[in-house]
């Protein structure tokens, strides 16, 4: 996906047709804090998995060296279950992403600087996380003047971005995915002039049909974005705003 050339308005963004609101991220906090082993090591490595990026990025920024960063991101998520915070954690508070950005913050200042990776405590869940990929997303900003917490809302924006994409490509049936490949990186960003006959040409449609096709990849796009956002907060009301952030913080340069 290419870098936004403007901000789309958070008022464009409509709700969905396709299913009800529902509090995902917040059910999945209040499971990993309760039920059996099983199921809280499920819910925990899920969470652990949509917001390993965001967790990784602020910890990073904050000057741990990328072995250390690792393992205090696996080691917060662990704390949280161990402390059954999880479990006691009120989604009438207001948002996941505040949530977790105050618990990250109170797990670091707890931590004493070490020599050695922090140790995995025994019968603790194994954690199958790519932290690769996490040092790769935070090189790729790593020249960029963020504090941790701007660097842990850019990280979180850009993982809602990306959990919507793979949802619309994942609706797509297989003759829709080669369009789908040729237009997703409008679905942010205006294209560059001819870029549409391009495209036309290359997909064997007209210009008109290329600018329908773009229309209604936004919309569905929006409707699910605005699922994924509205899954992160306690109270539907608050979905306009944390998606006006969201979008803010993918236009800030």
């Amino acid at each position: 996906m290419g870098p936004m050339k403007s901000k789309p308005d958070a008022s464009e963004i409509q709700p969905s047709r396709h299913g009800p609101f529902v509090t995902t991220n917040w059910s999945q906090v209040r499971r990993a804090g309760d039920g059996d082993a099983t199921g809280r090591a499920e819910a925990l490595e899920s969470l652990c998995r949509a917001y390993w990026h965001p967790v990784y990025a602020y910890v990073r920024r904050r000057g741990y060296r990328p072995e250390d960063a690792r393992d205090l991101t696996q080691g917060l998520f662990l704390d949280l279950l161990s402390r059954e915070a999880l479990a006691k954690a009120d989604p009438g508070r207001g948002r996941f992403r505040t949530f977790l950005l105050a618990a990250l913050g109170n797990y670091l200042s707890k931590q004493v600087e070490r020599s050695s990776a922090l140790k995995r405590g025994a019968g603790q869940p194994d954690l199958s996380l790519d932290s690769e990929s996490g040092e790769a997303f935070f090189l790729l900003e790593a020249g960029e003047s963020f504090e941790p917490e701007k660097l842990f809302d850019r990280r979180w924006a850009h993982q809602m971005i990306q959990l919507a994409l793979d949802r619309l490509q994942a609706e797509m049936d297989d003759g829709a995915q080669g369009r789908f490949s040729a237009l997703r990186g409008y679905l942010l960003s205006e294209p560059e002039p001819g870029d549409y006959e391009a495209r036309a040409a290359e997909l064997k449609l007209s210009v008109n049909g290329i600018k329908t096709a773009v229309r209604r990849l936004r919309v569905r796009f929006g409707a699910i974005l605005r699922e994924e956002v509205g899954r992160t907060v306690a109270d539907p009301a608050e979905v306009d705003d944390e998606l006006s952030h969201l979008l803010g913080v993918l236009a800030t340069a």
